[in-house]
């Protein structure tokens, strides 16, 4: 049943963008690259009721709510226009961070201030002192969640150790506060990651 519900998630997350078409969302075919809100986008957009962008598939590098993102990635918005994620169409820098892309498999999150909520890291990184794993669907399927988490001050708040650091062990989740101390560590037999 883990691996199912791993296997599937990819699916669902590739679902995320267009999950709330139902809702009231309009598809805008597009003959030609054209700016909507100040987003460029091409071939197709999302729009809500109100006729705001909801999310597009980027037609060239832009920067979008102070993010610079390459072309081809599909980033979307809250309804009140506020960036709430970003497919990338490949590994691209973040905030500082080496990020997975490949379009709607992996998914990069902000928080309405700006800052990086979460993110799926290309290369196991040290982010303030400590050390997180490289997320790949290799390693959520057998493993659990492996992307990092961010609270909206920057600090972060969770990961997966990619080594042994102190008397926590690798691949274990780690979780911290928003001033840096280590709140949690969650061990495999107790959350099924």
């Amino acid at each position: 049943m883990k691996k199912l519900i791993f296997v599937l998630l990819p699916v669902m997350l590739s679902c995320t963008a267009f999950a709330e078409l139902k809702g009231g969302l309009s598809r805008l075919e597009l003959a030609e690259p054209t700016e909507i809100d100040g987003i460029p986008c091409k071939e197709e957009a999302l729009l809500y009721p109100d006729g705001r962008l909801e999310g597009c598939l980027l037609s060239r590098d832009a920067k979008v709510a102070g993010h610079l993102f390459p072309a081809g990635s599909w980033p979307y918005f809250d309804p009140p226009g506020t960036l709430k994620c970003v497919f990338l169409k490949h590994d691209f820098e973040v905030q500082g961070y080496l990020l997975r892309g490949e379009s709607h498999y992996y998914q990069t999150c902000f928080h309405p201030n700006g800052w990086l909520r979460f993110g799926n890291l290309t290369e196991a990184t040290v982010i303030q002192g400590v050390p997180c794993e490289k997320s790949t669907r290799k390693i959520w399927l057998s493993k659990g969640p492996s992307g990092v988490y961010f609270h909206d001050n920057g600090r972060l708040k969770g990961c997966r150790l990619s080594r042994d650091i102190h008397s926590f062990k690798q691949h274990k989740w780690i979780e911290i506060d928003r001033e840096g101390n280590v709140v949690n560590v969650v061990f495999d037999e107790e959350s099924g990651r």
